[in-house]
C-alpha cells in the first residue's frame, strides 16, 4: 500500500511525484550551545566543566567506528505473513523454490542449515531479546524478498505481482524464522540473549527546563538558519513556528553521563515543501551547561524511535525509519549509517 510521506521528505518527494507518470508506464529509467544554563543545581560527581570543544572534535573523541560486525550485536526485526524474522545478512545462499505470501508482494524460501554461511550454522540453538524484552528462539532459515507498490511503478505490464517479478522487485535479506510470541511482532531489533539488554542502558529522565535550554541552543546554530532559508522558499514567517520537536532525555547507566537530544521537522507541507530534518545531541556537563555532540541535517532518518547503545561503550546510536518509512536504519549518534533492513517502494508517494 502507498504512503502519505510528511513533508520532511519533500526533496525526494519532488523528483519522485515529478517521475510517477514516467515511472507508471515505463518502469524503473552550530554554533556551539556551551554557554546555556539551564536553572537547576550542579550535578555532583559529574566532571568539571571544561573549554567549549568543537563539534567535530567531540565527535571524533566519543564516537569510535562501529563495530566491524554488527550482526552479533543488533539485528532487524521484520514480519511476513504470519511470522517474524530476524535480518542474518543481506546473502542469499542456495535456497528452496520461492513462494509468493498472501500479501502478494513477498516471497520466501527456505534454506537448509547446511547451506547457511559457515558463521551462522551453530545458531540454530542460539536465543535472543527481541526489542521489549520478550524471548526467542529459531524455528529455521529463508531467504526473505520483500518490497512494496504495484508492478506497474516497476515497468510491468502485469496487475499483480508473480513469484519471479516479486523476487526481482524486491530486496533479499537471509533471514531466521523466529518462535517468538505475536505481541512482539511491532519490535524493531532483537539482540543475542547472552548481550546485556539495550533498553535497560539509558533511564528516561523528564527535564522540561533542560529540553528547553537545548532548544534555544538548537535554534541558534547554523542548521536552524539553513532551515529558515529552506522555509522562506515555500512559506511565510519562521519555520520554528510550524517546528514538530521530539526530545530525548536520556543518562547512560553506566558512566553516568546526561544527553538531551532533539528531533525538529516540519510536516504540515505536501509535496514540494521544504526538507528540514534536523538532529541535535547535547552532553550535560556539572554545571549544566551544554556540549555540543552534533547539530545536523539529518539524510538516513525521518523518525527516531530508539535511542541505544549497541556495544555498552557509553556512546549512543539511533534506530529509526527512512523517508517512506519502509526501511529501518541504524546510525551512530552523528547520523552516520552503520546498518539497514532495506525495502524498495514501488509507487508514487504523493
Amino acid at each position: 500500500m502507498p504512503r502519505i510521506a510528511s513533508s520532511t521528505q519533500v526533496p525526494r518527494l519532488i523528483a519522485v511525484s515529478a517521475a510517477c507518470g514516467v515511472l507508471a508506464a515505463f518502469g524503473y529509467a552550530a554554533h556551539d550551545a556551551t554557554k546555556v544554563v539551564a536553572d537547576q543545581p550542579p550535578m555532583v560527581g559529574w566532571e568539571e566543566a571544561a573549554a567549549p570543544i568543537k563539534v567535530s572534535e567531540l565527535v571524533a573523541a566519543r564516537q569510535p567506528a562501529p563495530p566491524p560486525a554488527p550482526t552479533n550485536q543488533l539485528l532487524f526485526l521484520f514480519q511476513a505473513g504470519n511470522d517474524i524474522y530476524l535480518k542474518l545478512s543481506d546473502d542469499e545462499p542456495a535456497h528452496g523454490k520461492r513462494r509468493l505470501l498472501e500479501d502478494g508482494v513477498t516471497t520466501v524460501a527456505d534454506v537448509a542449515v547446511a547451506k547457511l554461511p559457515a558463521k551462522f550454522r551453530s545458531w540454530t540453538t542460539k536465543t535472543f531479546t527481541v526489542d521489549g524484552g520478550c524471548p526467542a528462539t529459531i524455528k529455521d532459515f529463508a531467504v526473505v524478498t520483500r518490497m512494496e507498490g504495484s508492478p506497474g511503478y516497476a515497468g510491468l505490464d502485469d496487475e499483480t505481482w508473480t513469484v519471479a517479478t516479486a523476487a526481482k522487485a524486491g530486496t533479499s535479506q537471509l533471514a531466521a524464522r523466529l518462535d517468538v510470541a505475536m505481541e512482539c511482532a511491532k519490535g524493531l531489533y532483537a539482540r543475542d540473549a547472552s548481550l546485556a539488554p539495550l533498553n535497560e542502558l539509558f533511564d528516561k529522565l523528564e527535564s522540561p527546563e533542560l529540553v528547553d535550554t537545548a532548544r534555544a541552543a538548537l535554534l541558534a546554530t547554523e542548521a536552524s538558519a539553513d532551515a529558515q532559508i529552506a522555509w522562506a522558499e515555500h512559506g511565510e514567517g519562521s519555520w520554528i513556528d510550524h517546528m514538530r520537536l521530539t526530545s530525548f532525555v536520556r543518562r547512560n547507566e553506566v558512566t553516568g553521563e546526561l544527553f538531551i537530544g532533539l528531533h525538529a521537522n516540519v510536516e504540515e507541507m505536501g509535496c514540494g515543501g521544504p526538507d528540514i530534518n534536523l538532529w541535535a545531541l547535547f552532553r550535560v556537563r556539572r554545571d549544566n551547561t551544554l556540549e555540543t555532540v552534533v547539530v545536523k541535517k539529518l539524510d538516513s532518518l525521518y523518525t527516531i524511535e530508539r535511542i541505544i547503545d549497541v556495544d555498552n561503550d557509553g556512546t549512543l546510536e539511533l534506530v529509526g525509519r527512512d523517508w517512506l518509512g519502509t526501511s529501518t536504519v541504524l546510525t551512530r549518534a552523528d547520523g552516520e549509517e552503520i546498518s539497514k533492513l532495506a525495502m524498495p517502494f514501488h509507487g508514487c508517494p504523493c
